[in-house]
C-alpha cells in the first residue's frame, strides 16, 4: 500500500470524524469526545501536511520545467530554488511518514532511530535517504535477511 492509498484512508476518517463531531450526542460521553477530538485534530494536521507536500512537489516539477526555460534569467532562478523544494518534499515525507506510524512509544523510538540512522547513512554516502532506503529494502528481501529473527514493524512505512 503506498502513501496515497494510506492518506486515502485517513481523508475517509476524518470525514467520518466530522460526521460524529456534529453530532450533539457525542459530547454525552466525555472520554469519547475527547479521544475523537484529538484523532479529529491530528488527522487535520496530517491532511493539512499532505496537501503542503502536493503543493510542494507541484512546485518542484514546475521549476523543474522552467529551469530548461530558453529565458535564462529565469532558468536560472527556477533552478535556484530546486534544493531548497527538494529538501522540503524530504523533510514532508519523513514527517507525514512518522505521523502515520501506529501508536506506541517503543515503535516510535524503532522508526525514529532508523530514519535519523538512514539519513546520517545517506549523507556519508551522499546520497539521498530514499535511495538508500530502497536499496536496504531490497537487499533485505533476501534469504540471508528474511530467515533471520528480527523486528517487525505493523507497516513498511516510517
Amino acid at each position: 500500500m503506498d502513501l496515497n492509498s494510506l492518506i486515502q484512508l485517513k481523508r475517509e476518517r476524518f470525514e467520518q470524524l466530522e460526521h460524529d463531531i456534529a453530532d450533539p450526542c457525542l459530547f454525552d460521553n466525555r472520554k469519547r469526545a475527547e479521544e475523537i477530538m484529538r484523532e479529529h485534530a491530528s488527522l487535520k494536521q496530517l491532511l493539512a501536511k499532505w496537501a503542503e507536500l502536493e503543493s510542494v512537489r507541484k512546485q518542484l516539477d514546475d521549476n523543474r520545467e522552467l529551469a530548461m526555460s530558453r529565458d535564462v534569467e529565469i532558468a536560472a532562478m527556477a533552478d535556484d530554488e530546486i534544493p531548497d523544494l527538494e529538501k522540503r518534499v524530504a523533510d514532508l515525507e519523513r514527517e507525514i511518514q512518522i505521523d502515520l506510524l501506529p501508536p506506541g512509544e517503543q515503535e516510535r523510538e524503532i522508526r525514529g532511530c532508523a530514519v535519523h540512522a538512514c539519513e546520517l547513512i545517506a549523507r556519508e554516502l551522499g546520497i539521498p535517504a530514499r535511495d538508500l532506503d530502497v536499496m536496504l529494502w531490497n537487499r533485505g528481501q533476501g534469504e540471508r535477511y528474511k530467515s533471520r529473527p528480527r523486528h517487525r514493524t505493523r507497516t513498511v512505512y516510517y
